[in-house]
């Protein structure tokens, strides 16, 4: 009697599983990239909006300011000595200082 070989049955390899899953988990690692990106430049675009705001507001101030500086003599020459410090001819500066023994009290 001839010697009968065995059958051997293979299951299917589960590739069209393996590649469902991974293209599962990319998606869902891009969902989360895309998501998280859009947090973070809504953000900044929100600071960015702010800081321009800022600006804005510094710079009324500052036009408003050089409209006073160009309009008198006086606000210029106030401007003068408070910032930088300059005298008049003839005029005495005082400079207290507090003694380093009376703050250590």
């Amino acid at each position: 009697m001839p010697i009968a070989k065995p059958i051997i049955i293979k299951p299917k390899p589960k590739r069209k599983k393996r590649v469902r899953r991974l293209f599962l988990f990319g998606l869902l690692i891009l969902l989360l990239l895309t998501t998280s990106m859009y947090f973070y430049l809504s953000w900044r675009i929100k600071k960015e909006l702010k800081d321009i705001e800022d600006l804005k507001i510094k710079n009324e101030q500052m036009r408003q300011e050089i409209k006073q500086l160009q309009s008198s003599e006086s606000n210029y020459e106030e401007l003068i000595r408070r910032r930088l410090g300059y005298i008049k001819d003839g005029e005495k500066i005082f400079i207290y200082h507090e003694n380093k023994a009376q703050e250590r009290r």
